[in-house]
């Protein structure tokens, strides 16, 4: 969607803790409380795939506004967003399994790993 191309670019990451010490969502103070309760481990877990969906995301906002100004923009980008859009799928279903299953659901699937998109 290139009209939401500014957006994208303009997007920066934060940690799960700023974020929610930034949220205006109700039991955003609840959650960072928590977040500091959970096991070390499984913290390490959960914020080495951020860190992994952080690298994706990163990566395609630096190849869209690479291509920006090309003649084929916005066709050039269809194929890169489609693949990173399914790494990020794919992470998200690793954070939803830690979330959910705890650390010995996170590493059933294919891989305890995530995907890079092609072309990154």
């Amino acid at each position: 969607m290139p009209e939401m191309t500014d957006e994208a670019l303009a997007w920066r990451p934060r940690g799960y803790r700023e974020y929610f010490q930034q949220s205006p969502l109700p039991g955003a103070s609840e959650a960072v409380r928590r977040y500091e309760g959970v096991d070390p481990a499984l913290r390490k877990r959960f914020e080495s795939i951020l860190k992994r969906l952080i690298e994706i995301a990163q990566a395609a906002q630096r190849r869209v506004a690479a291509e920006l100004a090309g003649p084929n923009f916005p066709g050039s980008i269809v194929e890169p967003c489609e693949s990173t859009a399914a790494a990020m799928r794919e992470g998200l279903q690793h954070v939803a399994r830690l979330i959910n299953e705890g650390p010995v659901g996170a590493a059933r699937g294919k891989s305890a790993t995530i995907s890079s998109p092609s072309g990154s």
